[in-house]
C-alpha cells in the first residue's frame, strides 16, 4: 500500500545520476512504471513497457 508520487521518480534520477542507466523501474509489487532517461534535457520519460533486449537505445 506504499504510493508512488513524483517524489519517488525524483529520488530514483537522483541514484541515477550516479549510475547513469539509460532505463527506470519503480514499482510498489502492484503498480508498475518505467521511464527512459535522457541526459541531453535533463529529464526522464515515461514508457508504457520495458523495451525488449534487442531493442534498447543505450
Amino acid at each position: 500500500n506504499v504510493s508512488i508520487t513524483q517524489d519517488t521518480f525524483d529520488q530514483i534520477a537522483r541514484y541515477n545520476l550516479a549510475l547513469k542507466s539509460t532505463y527506470l523501474m519503480v514499482t510498489n509489487g502492484i503498480s508498475h512504471y518505467y521511464c527512459q532517461m535522457d541526459y541531453k534535457l535533463g529529464q526522464y520519460l515515461f514508457l508504457r513497457d520495458l523495451p525488449h533486449y534487442g531493442d534498447f537505445q543505450l
